[in-house]
């Protein structure tokens, strides 16, 4: 008797397998779930978390192992699609049912589930979703995607693995869920310790990571946002000047915490689930990263040891532990992520109109986040507008490319702007329609040198279109907003660029620092740079091969010298030079004919060798230790006085004005309900200046007037970071007190030895 073809369709190896891998995706998907809702997350975020990473995990195997034995398409695109669109529905008839579950469970049952039998309900809630979405997702899977994918002439047979062939493709997917999850436990307990610090808030041991003060100020702006205005940026408790300022951060990544923000228990104070957001972003965005470098590179070889390359250079570069680090809630890891994608887009083996266009999006969202990003971009447009000069097929390409970054740029500016105000609100620090102009301009530009190549000029010709372009470019930015010449920067007090900018650390030059951060930041670059050196040299390569080899160098040597001159500009560099480390490193080393490395098996060979880099570089490191500072500990205590909460019943005042150092006002405004003179901050130029005044004057009288100015009420600093003789040195060491300062005792501080920090109270 002739089955039909539905019933059919259970009845083959290919639903065992699936039952083997929906039943893994189960142990995923209720495990995940429950050690989430453990963990604090709300158990629908919880829910939500756990099912998406179980069909990350289980497409693969449903890829590779389930439907070996199904039609395969000559192009996957429409498969892929296909699969994404039933693994929504299925996701959302699994998600639909187990809600539904939940919302009966008080109907049905008045009374509250003790204890265990809560967590037993929560799995029979995820059974039955689970249940429901394997048999419909199997069928549609089945029936429609593996099966009939695309048009009939465009597939081509299927051909039966053998038992070896399938072996051999469970072991590389095996090998490759081991390296992503050794990548995701190093970032996961970083994490995990960072939220039990969190979670015994206010009762710390250590100040919170990280130091800088503009994550503490980034989520005090998030605070005010989830309860004010949506187009309010001003620091409502600066005091610098009276009134307050506004900041030029924009709302992507404040959308971003918010978010994860919502999926934090509704039990917890607003700072702790603010902080618990902050805890699980920048592992997120290291991920999602991780994710694009790897793709990126196996663009450029398809070798089984470049996703192990690229784990370990990114697991030990500067970008985990400067921008990624749990807590560091700041733009920069926002900026390196979308970067990472840009650079997977641009790399592609044939980068089409529609890829050029979505890297133009993610570029136009960049500049949204920070102008900082119209550096980066005028680089891509420029090495793509060379490129199109020898071939001018592809100027479309860059065309395609401005104008996403144009269409971008201006929903951004819609979002941050009241309409009524976006022509006049003229800002160069941040997202205005200034930097819109100047893409709109880009974009006509590229559209008409793409209309006057397709006209079959010469090289020359194409060129002198270009520079005509770019002049009127240039031109009518100047006659629109000729301030923009002058740089982000045209419109902060003098001060910025002689008292706070040259202290700043990452608007400083590399060649600046200590030789321990020179060394980790060069040595990815570095290595990248011989390897493209030894694969461009090479005569046989590929002209494919070479446009994507010459692509990275060129990015390698443009980011190289924007972090030359200003440190900022690493989580640009570090992402081009990993990709083109771990997909040359392997083939490169395993060429070698050498005699000396005959010995030496060709698979590990990457792996001696970044062994030897990281253990020069460590070495290095050894022989030039960095010595921590006596006023870091000290403002590591300073910051640990704050956090704990000591200051409010010492000061009593909840409006009291507080003077500290710039780099503790961001904790101060976030922990704390008092104000303060200034943070570190570009904005905030007359606050800094007189934050100097009052920290180098040696007068009482002149520190008095500075103090009575702003009002302050206390004072608490450090003192070693002063010069000797300026008056808040003197008053601390005992020396000469003015009768108007009176000590406040009773501060607690970490069991470390090393400075402490002094409170005062101003009198009057």
């Amino acid at each position: 008797m002739k089955l039909h073809p539905l019933i059919a369709a259970f009845l083959t190896p290919a639903f065992l397998r699936y039952l083997l891998v929906g039943g893994f995706g189960f142990v995923l998907d209720a495990g995940g779930m429950e050690i989430l809702y453990h963990l604090g997350l709300d158990i629908h975020a919880a829910r939500a978390l756990s099912m998406t990473g179980a069909i990350g995990c289980t497409y693969l195997f449903h890829r590779y192992y389930t439907f070996t034995d199904s039609k395969r398409p000559a192009k996957t695109g429409a498969q892929f699609a296909a699969f994404g669109m039933v693994q929504l529905a299925a996701a959302a008839l699994n998600y639909g049912i187990f809600c539904a579950v939940l919302w009966a469970q008080p109907r049905v049952i008045p009374a509250p589930l003790p204890g265990l039998w809560q967590d037993v309900f929560h799995l029979f809630a995820v059974a039955l979703g689970v249940g429901a979405g394997l048999v419909f997702n199997f069928i549609l899977l089945r029936m429609l995607v593996f099966k009939t994918a695309g048009k009939e002439q465009d597939s081509v047979p299927a051909r039966k693995l053998s038992a070896a062939e399938r072996q051999t493709r469970v072991r590389r997917m095996a090998w490759h869920v081991i390296v992503w999850g050794l990548f995701v436990l190093a970032l996961l307990l970083p994490a995990f310790e960072r939220q039990h610090e969190v979670l015994s808030f206010p009762a710390l041991v250590k100040p919170l990571r990280p130091a800088d003060p503009d994550v503490w100020l980034r989520l005090t702006q998030v605070r005010q946002w989830l309860e004010g205005a949506f187009f309010d940026h001003a620091v409502k408790n600066t005091n610098a000047p009276f009134g307050g300022v506004t900041t030029p951060w924009t709302r992507p990544l404040d959308a971003l915490i918010a978010l994860f923000y919502f999926c934090t228990p509704v039990a917890l104070s607003a700072n702790i689930r603010l902080m618990l957001a902050a805890t699980w972003l920048p592992p997120v965005l290291c991920l999602v990263s991780f994710g694009l470098i790897a793709a990126a590179a196996q663009n450029l070889l398809r070798h089984r040891h470049v996703l192990t390359c690229a784990a370990l250079l990114l697991i030990f570069n500067t970008m985990v532990y400067d921008y990624f680090a749990p807590g560091d809630s700041d733009h920069h890891g926002l900026l390196g992520a979308l970067w990472c994608g840009v650079l997977l887009l641009l790399t592609g083996r044939a980068l089409t109109v529609a890829g050029a266009s979505v890297a133009g999006l993610l570029l136009g969202l960049m500049v949204w986040i920070s102008p900082e990003a119209l550096i980066l971009t005028g680089l891509t447009f420029a090495i793509m507008g060379g490129g199109a000069l020898f071939k001018p097929e592809k100027m479309r390409l860059l065309a395609g490319t401005a104008f996403g970054a144009a269409v971008t740029a201006s929903l951004g500016l819609f979002a941050e702007v009241p309409v009524a105000e976006i022509t006049s609100r003229l800002t160069y620090d941040s997202l205005s329609i200034v930097q819109v102009a100047l893409l709109w301009l880009t974009a006509a530009g590229c559209f008409a040198l793409d209309f006057l190549f397709r006209k079959k000029l010469s090289v020359a010709a194409r060129f002198c279109a270009a520079s005509i372009a770019g002049s009127v470019v240039l031109l009518a930015m100047n006659m629109l907003y000729p301030r923009f010449f002058l740089g982000p920067l045209a419109d902060v007090d003098p001060f910025i660029f002689t008292g706070f900018l040259p202290q700043v650390a990452e608007a400083t030059p590399l060649f600046k620092g200590v030789p321990e951060d020179i060394l980790r930041h060069v040595m990815a670059p570095l290595l990248a740079a011989g390897l493209l050196v030894c694969c461009l040299l090479n005569k046989n390569l590929r002209a494919e091969k070479r446009r994507q080899l010459s692509l990275l160098a060129l990015l390698l040597a443009g980011t190289f010298v924007l972090t030359m001159f200003q440190l900022r500009w690493d989580y640009y560099l570090q992402p081009v030079a990993i990709i083109a480390a771990a997909a040359l490193l392997p083939g490169v080393t395993g060429a070698v004919k050498a005699q000396t490395l005959r010995w030496l098996p060709r698979n590990w060979r990457p792996y001696a060798c970044l062994w030897a880099l990281y253990m020069a570089v460590n070495l290095a490191m050894q022989v030039h230790p960095t010595r921590i500072p006596e006023t870091g500990a000290c403002m590591a205590q300073m910051r640990y006085v704050i956090e704990t909460q000591q200051l409010q019943p010492l000061l009593k005042d909840k409006g009291a004005t507080l003077f500290v150092p710039a780099d503790a006002g961001g904790d101060v405004l976030f922990f704390t309900p008092l104000r303060i003179i200034a943070s570190n901050y570009h904005r905030e130029g007359i606050g800094l200046r007189d934050v100097r005044a009052i920290e180098t004057a040696s007068a009482p009288e002149t520190v008095n007037a500075l103090l009575r100015k702003r009002a302050v009420n206390a004072l608490l600093y450090c003192p070693g970071r002063y010069p000797k003789g300026s008056l808040l040195r003197d008053a601390a060491e005992g020396k000469r007190r003015p009768d108007w300062l009176a000590p406040v005792t009773g501060l607690r501080f970490m069991g470390v030895p090393g400075p402490t920090p002094v409170l005062f109270r101003v009198k009057g």
